[in-house]
């Protein structure tokens, strides 16, 4: 499964030390650029869903109801 999607822009420096950090740590990710057109269409709603301004926007997927149990425990927020 995959540990994160990586929304980023071309010749974006931060985008390229995210996914640096990433691949040194060696996780799974998919990474994938939006162009102007694209952000102009989509950017509200991504800045809606996370609440980040800039790029890149780094997502985690977490799973179903149980994942989210097991990570919430992992976290030591559910004993």
């Amino acid at each position: 499964m995959t540990d994160y999607i990586v929304i980023g822009k071309e010749d974006c420096p931060h985008c390229v030390k995210a996914k640096a950090m990433l691949d040194e740590c060696g996780a799974d990710y998919v990474y994938t650029t939006l162009d102007s057109h694209v952000y102009g269409e989509m950017g509200g709603s991504l800045i809606a869903l996370s609440d980040q301004k800039t790029f890149p926007f780094i997502f985690s997927f977490v799973g179903g109801a149980s994942d989210l149990q097991d990570s919430l425990t992992k976290a030591g927020f559910i004993v």
